[in-house]
């Protein structure tokens, strides 16, 4: 259904401003022009620069996170991943076994077993890839 606008919803100054802007270009054409023209006019102009600035805005965000209405994407756990070390030691399956497998001492060794918790220098010591699944021919 279309929203009509009557001159009763337009504000009087505005009214005014329509009328006087028809009477001119009626001047300047040496035609008629009504006013539904002008009006019209001032609606597609506003209306092209609201879609505008709709397209620079980005999109809302659903309160699941997504911007689409889809769920959202699961997150990846330390399990989604296998563990190398630089020297060439893994895939291991957790961060922790790659830690026991470095040649440092104990009491350097972090006690978390997560990934995004360990020092620059530890990431690139235990590369993080994930994990490859086994491709079997179907038999």
């Amino acid at each position: 259904m279309r929203n009509l606008i009557t001159l009763s919803d337009i504000p009087t100054e505005l009214h005014q401003w329509y009328k006087d802007e028809a009477h001119r270009r009626t001047l300047a054409k040496k035609t008629h022009v009504p006013l539904y023209t002008v009006i019209n006019e001032a609606l597609n102009r506003y209306m092209a620069e609201v879609e505008q600035a709709r397209q620079l805005q980005p999109p809302p965000q659903m309160p699941n996170g997504s911007t689409d209405g889809s769920p959202p994407a699961r997150k990846t756990r330390n399990h989604d991943f296998d563990y190398f070390i630089n020297t060439g030691g893994g895939p291991y399956p957790d961060v922790r076994t790659a830690l026991q497998n470095l040649d440092i001492p104990e009491a350097e060794k972090p006690k978390h077993n997560r990934y995004e918790r360990l020092s620059a220098i530890l990431k690139v010591r235990i590369q993080r890839r994930p994990k490859t699944e086994a491709v079997t021919d179907g038999r």
